[in-house]
């Protein structure tokens, strides 16, 4: 695409104050995105639809079959070096001839080559295992109908070809905005390569990967973000074999298309299933609709858009640590259909017609649509994480999920989640994968382990499954890597060892940010041969600092009791129960799985949390004039917080050893509609459930509990204590105190809102946050945050009476 440049320029006459401009045109041969959609028809032609390409995007002519030359402007010779080509199929199946009678349906994959001079073509070859008495086996080439897209480097596109000649380590580098430095090869095996870009610090919000083989051979590539976000794993194998065999450091091109790029539609879509409609994770431009027809099937809209007024490319998902994913070893092509694109996802196993719908917990695929008129010319500026999301490892945010169970099966789709109540500034998308397992997508993006730790609770009492052939049982909940050892989610089981183990049963999750400032950890091990960890935190009374709140690290129906060591004691005893073990004989049976936690001091802002006994007697706990616990019967408990409810906020829990060692916890909703019901909840043994003694009657139970607000959760009263004065509350005398204080080199008696002992420029800032709040230590109230105009107004009146008198 050629552009017209204009340029004006203006002379003033100082005399008259005349302005005579003059306006100059040239010429430039500056590329913008160049795409097209291309047909090959049976007799080896290959034609671009009237209309359905820009300008520069261009046939040279017929390589033979799947093979398409490819030049972008008047010369081909720059366009390997210029910029990257991507291709997708654009045909959901061919027809095809057998050696024998008859015909079969074949599909293909897409990729690309150089030609020799410096020009591209593309490649389409056969995919799929091979079948009897075919013409064309698995990896030949193969004629298919494509949609094309070329991003120049002139433009600015992040991307580039990288190849390697032995086919293990990469040797040939063209790229742009990179370096080879920026491409970790094999990462998590042979073929398994990270790629970063700069800019991007969150790959999973940031901007989509568009990716292909890039030599002629039978070769497809996937690409997703990492766990973490820091880039994307881009994975080449073999598009003939099924699983993760034979994959292989390819050539490969790629391009990342940041977020908001004008003239683009983007997004990334997440796969569903017969219970759970596909969603798009995130997506820009014009507005897109996706809905499932069959499995596997998907039919997508584009508002204002159609199959023939510009060109979809597409990239298929892999494991985001390599293989693992259901995605990661399936072709994903597209067609024509109306106005709308029918998208086909199919195993390699055998590419039949009949497409595979992913396990909903993982991305699916990559799109982009580049429209012939008012495309991209270059990418939009990278945008912040921060402008994105408000999700920040910094925070805590915490919702409820309700869990229906559609039939008693073990496979996506027969079970649906809900989120009815969250933190309201982050958007929480439920995902979930199958029986008793859950995962969540925050603000589009699912969470990692390196994004913090996240604790669960059963909040439900006795669930009747049986109306779908299920149990009628109490739960437990566990907090869990269940997809590559990244992604954190929420199993809940049974809690009967005489039941299902999965079972689905409502719940309620918290997530504490990495670098929010509580002290937290991950897969901590309980040696089986001791029966039981002794845990300790440094500088920490168990008894009277704070609660540990911990959640076994375990798809399994594993529980926790955590008894504060009274006394001398210095920390926690963490008892490992296994369900399935019979945890009530003596001595109990332990496991040796691990438990995430997070110690919850008393002093935390926004924080209700305590110690009971068995006989609802409390230990420790935050202030008591913020809450009320009773006794109510045998094993159950009363929580009252004033103003607060199971729909303002959830409840973690934990057993204790005092009492009964063998019991769980839950809860529900109180009767009266705004408290919480605890329960304690007996273990009985295989023997005890075959004889009929059903898990109907709670019993007396010790246990820890912290209440977690969803729209004002626990805050370390440390970082963020603007009372200077240390009077209750934050006003006007505490900025005359940091007024007074700073720059002096006095030290006030309180210190500043890190305790350091003095304040400095950056507790006026922390004073403008928490100006109008009432930080009480424990309480479980906030008082919302002022309007800017009011702090302002404030600020400019107190400086403006402590302004010193001019002085003539």
């Amino acid at each position: 695409m050629k552009r017209l440049l204009f340029s004006i320029a203006c002379r003033v006459s100082t005399a008259s104050l005349a302005i005579a401009c003059f306006t100059s045109i040239q010429v430039l041969q500056v590329y913008a995105v160049e795409n097209a959609n291309i047909n090959v028809s049976g007799a080896g032609a290959v034609t671009i639809p009237a209309g359905q390409s820009t300008s520069d995007f261009n046939i040279s002519g017929n390589g033979g079959t799947g093979d398409i030359p490819i030049r972008i402007g008047a010369s081909s010779t720059d366009d390997a070096s210029g910029g990257i080509l991507i291709g997708s199929i654009s045909e959901n199946g061919r027809s095809a001839n057998t050696t024998t009678a008859g015909s079969e349906t074949l599909y293909a994959s897409s990729s690309t080559s150089l030609d020799g001079s410096g020009g591209l073509n593309l490649i389409t070859r056969r995919a799929g295992e091979d079948t009897p008495d075919t013409v064309f086996p698995g990896g030949a080439r193969f004629d298919a109908n494509l949609g094309a897209g070329y991003f120049p480097f002139s433009e600015g596109w992040l991307g580039g070809t990288v190849s390697s000649t032995a086919g293990s380590t990469f040797n040939s580098f063209n790229l742009n905005g990179l370096t080879s430095a920026n491409i970790s090869q094999n990462l998590y095996g042979n073929g398994d390569n990270v790629v970063t870009f700069p800019g991007v610090t969150d790959s999973r919000r940031q901007g989509i990967l568009l990716a292909n083989h890039a030599s002629d051979t039978n070769q497809y590539t996937l690409a997703t973000p990492t766990p973490s976000g820091d880039g994307f794993t881009i994975t080449t194998k073999p598009n003939n074999t099924n699983g993760s065999a034979g994959t292989s450091n390819q050539s490969m091109s790629f391009v990342f298309i940041p977020r908001n790029t004008p003239g683009v539609t983007l997004g990334r879509v997440n796969g569903g299933n017969s219970a759970l409609p596909p969603s798009t994770a995130f997506q820009s431009g014009s507005a897109v609709t996706i809905v499932r027809e069959l499995e596997g099937q998907y039919r997508m809209s584009i508002a204002g858009q159609t199959p023939s007024s510009g060109t979809l490319l597409v990239t298929t998902h892999g494991g985001p640590t390599g293989e693992g994913t259901r995605a990661s070893d399936n072709m994903i092509t597209y067609q024509a259909s109306g106005n709308d694109w029918v998208i086909l996802s199919q195993d390699l196993a055998g590419l039949n017609g009949s497409g595979q719908d992913t396990n909903e917990n993982e991305y699916y695929f990559d799109f982009a649509f580049l429209p012939f008129s008012g495309g991209a010319t270059g990418p939009g500026a990278i945008p912040s994480v921060s402008s994105l999301t408000n999700f920040s490892k910094s925070r805590v945010f915490a919702w409820n999920a309700n869990v229906a169970e559609l039939s008693a099966g073990n496979n996506p789709g027969e079970t649906l989640t809900t989120v009815p109540q969250k933190t309201s500034d982050v958007e929480v998308t439920p995902l979930g994968f199958n029986r008793g397992d859950n995962f969540y997508a925050v603000d589009g993006a699912f969470l990692a382990a390196t994004d913090g730790v996240m604790l669960a609770s059963v909040r439900e009492g006795l669930r009747d499954n049986s109306l779908t052939g299920g149990f009628t049982e109490y739960g437990l909940a566990s907090t869990t890597l269940l997809r590559d050892s990244w992604q954190v989610g929420t199993a809940t089981s049974s809690a009967s060892p005489g039941g299902s183990t999965e079972f689905n049963i409502n719940h309620a999750v918290a997530f504490f940010g990495a670098d929010s400032g509580f002290q937290m950890g991950s897969n901590q091990l309980v040696n089986m041969t001791t029966s039981e960890l002794s845990f300790t935190l440094s500088g920490l009374d168990p008894e009277s600092n704070g609660v540990l709140m911990v959640n076994p690290n375990t798809n399994e129906d594993n529980f926790l009791t955590v008894t504060p060591q009274g006394g001398s004691g210095t920390g926690w005893d963490v008892v490992l129960l296994d369900n399935s073990g019979e945890p009530e004989q003596t001595p109990a049976s332990t496991t040796n799985d691990g438990f995430n936690y997070v110690y919850l001091p008393y002093d935390a802002q926004n924080l209700v949390a305590g110690v009971t006994q068995a006989n609802g007697s409390l230990i420790s706990s935050t202030n008591t004039a913020g809450f009320t616990l009773s006794k109510v019967g045998t094993g159950e408990y009363k929580l009252t917080i004033p103003g607060k409810n199971p729909n303002t906020g959830m409840l973690l829990l934990n057993s204790t050893a005092e009492g009964n060692g063998d019991n769980s916890v839950v809860y529900e909703n109180d009767p009266d509609g705004f408290s919480f019901r605890i329960l304690g909840i007996d273990h009985k043994t295989v023997d005890e459930i075959e004889n009929q003694f059903l898990l109907t009657e709670p019993e007396d139970t010790g246990f820890s509990f912290a209440y977690i607000d969803f729209e004002s959760p626990p805050v370390l009263q440390m970082i963020n204590d603007a009372d200077f004065d240390q009077d209750g509350d934050v006003d006007g005398k505490d900025f005359l105190t940091w007024q007074r204080g700073f720059g002096t080199g006095s030290t006030l008696a309180e210190g500043d809102a890190n305790g350091n002992g003095s304040v400095g420029p950056e507790d006026l800032a922390i004073w403008k946050t928490q100006y109008g709040n009432t930080p009480l230590a424990g309480a479980a109230t906030a008082v919302p945050e002022p309007s800017s105009a009011a702090v302002v107004l404030l600020l400019s009146t107190m400086i403006v009476s402590f302004r010193k008198p001019k002085v003539n």
